[in-house]
This record gives C-alpha cells, sequence and structure tokens, in this order.
C-alpha cells in the first residue's frame, strides 16, 4: 500500500532551511559582540583600580567567529583575583610596583612588605562578580538572538 503527501511551497521551505546555518551565525555573533561589550563593561566596573589603573585599562575584548574572549593582559591579574600566600615582594628598587603603590597610598612599602609576607593577599573575585552582574542581561540578548532567527527564517 502506497500513499503520497504532497507539501505546498516545499522549495521554499527547503531554501529557507538552506539559509538557516548562515541566519544563525549572523545573529549568534551579533549576539556575542553585544555581550562581549557588556560583560567587558561590567568587569571594567567591578576590578579593583588600584593606583594607577592599568589593571582596568587591560582588561579587552576579543570577538572571533563563534567565540568571545574577555580578560585583562596583565600577568598580575590571576593574583588579585584568586589572592595569594604569603610570599616576599620586593620593594628595594624605586621602580617596584608595590612600593610605587604603597607611597601612592601613603603607606610604608616595608610594612605592605612584610604584610604580604606573613599573610599572603586576599582574593577580590572581580570576575565572579561579573558573572553575577552580567548573567541576566546576557541571558535577554541570547533570548532576542533566538526571536531574530526565527523571525528571519
Amino acid at each position: 500500500m502506497a500513499f503520497e503527501i504532497h507539501l505546498e511551497n516545499l522549495n521554499e521551505i527547503r531554501e529557507v532551511f538552506r539559509q538557516f546555518p548562515s541566519v544563525a551565525d549572523q545573529e549568534i555573533q551579533s549576539g556575542l559582540e553585544k555581550a562581549g561589550k557588556l560583560i567587558t563593561r561590567i568587569e571594567k566596573e567591578e576590578v579593583p583600580i588600584g593606583v594607577s589603573g592599568q589593571l582596568r585599562q587591560s582588561i579587552m575584548m576579543r570577538l572571533v567567529p563563534n567565540n568571545v574572549t574577555i580578560a585583562p593582559n596583565k600577568n598580575y591579574a590571576i593574583d588579585v583575583h584568586e589572592g595569594t600566600p604569603p610570599h616576599y615582594v620586593s620593594v628595594k628598587n624605586p621602580r617596584d610596583p608595590l612600593r610605587i603603590w604603597a607611597i601612592k597610598k601613603g603607606i610604608n612599602p616595608y610594612a605592605v612588605q612584610r604584610s604580604i609576607a606573613k599573610k599572603g593577599t586576599k582574593p577580590n573575585p572581580f570576575v565572579e562578580r561579573t558573572v553575577a552582574g552580567a548573567e541576566g542581561e546576557v541571558r535577554q540578548i541570547f533570548s532576542q538572538v533566538l526571536e531574530n532567527i526565527i523571525k528571519r527564517i
């Protein structure tokens, strides 16, 4: 027993589905860019400023197809975020970052050095605060991405 189903507009339906990957990629990339800019802005608000503001200035967004990365490019960012165990930090040289920071803050650099050697540094989890602060808006962005894809196909 054979039967036949006739679909009207089958060619148009096939064309829509052929275009789907391209439409989806465009909308997803747009969503990633919006979310990346939002997260970058929030992270720059959450990161501690310090004296120089260099850590804040180093936060950059890198957008490539299907991926966005937001990260500071200072090697000490992880130490700020995670904290450090007790360790020695030099303050003898006038160019030592801790010395410069302490002097700008009006603190004896050797007192800060001793404190770090004894206690380490406390974590400042600015990335976790960024994620918590951005989560709702990022969800909204990608809900809109999905709606845009549906509208376009």
